[in-house]
């Protein structure tokens, strides 16, 4: 029988990548390009609503398992915190330079300063992460993955997020599914 974890981890990594397909299927330009504002939320999508949690169900199968498991859990962890940290960091990168090149201000939003410091605090725990495991490393990244669901959350109202042709309905499911695993995975784990 499945356990809790499994079920979650299948779930959300289904439901990831679900969004961020028909995300990006959604913002692409008129000419079939990915545009690079389109990379933000793509990204940001991938690490907070995949391989963060998908990261937060092996960190809690990992404790369940046999010494023998624990090793190959505990890597499959790092790789999807890596995975976690490595998109939101390429999406921060993405929207710095898109506003950069329009010759927009940064830093000007509610979403924006909460997207900043969801993400020093998610680039925190991963160098908490690296020095061991403790109960303070991983309140930090709980922690650290709330603000950026709450980060995500206010995004999905931006203007520019909607993908063209959704009726109001559609972009409230598409919302609600990009942040269902990560409040399934705070919740459980």
């Amino acid at each position: 029988m499945a356990s809790v974890g499994n079920l979650t981890a299948a779930a959300t990594l289904t439901g990831a990548a679900v969004s961020c397909t028909v995300l990006a299927g959604a913002l692409r330009a008129p000419d079939g390009s990915m545009t690079l504002f389109a990379w933000h939320p793509t990204l940001m999508i991938a690490s907070v609503s995949m391989f963060a949690p998908s990261a937060m169900c092996v960190a809690a199968m990992r404790k369940e398992s046999s010494a023998s498991r624990k090793q190959s859990l505990g890597t499959a962890h790092a790789v999807l915190h890596a995975g976690a940290v490595g998109c939101a960091v390429a999406a921060a990168a993405a929207i710095y330079s898109n506003k950069a090149a329009n010759g927009k201000p940064h830093l000007t939003s509610i979403h924006s300063g909460l997207g900043a410091g969801a993400l020093a605090a998610v680039i925190g725990s991963a160098a908490l992460q690296v020095a061991g495991p403790s109960d303070w490393q991983a309140l930090a990244t709980k922690a650290a993955f709330a603000m950026a669901t709450v980060a995500l959350a206010s995004g999905i109202g931006h203007p520019n997020w909607t993908p063209p042709g959704l009726s109001a309905v559609e972009r409230i499911q598409v919302g609600l599914g990009i942040v269902a695993a990560p409040l399934a995975a705070l919740l459980l784990f």
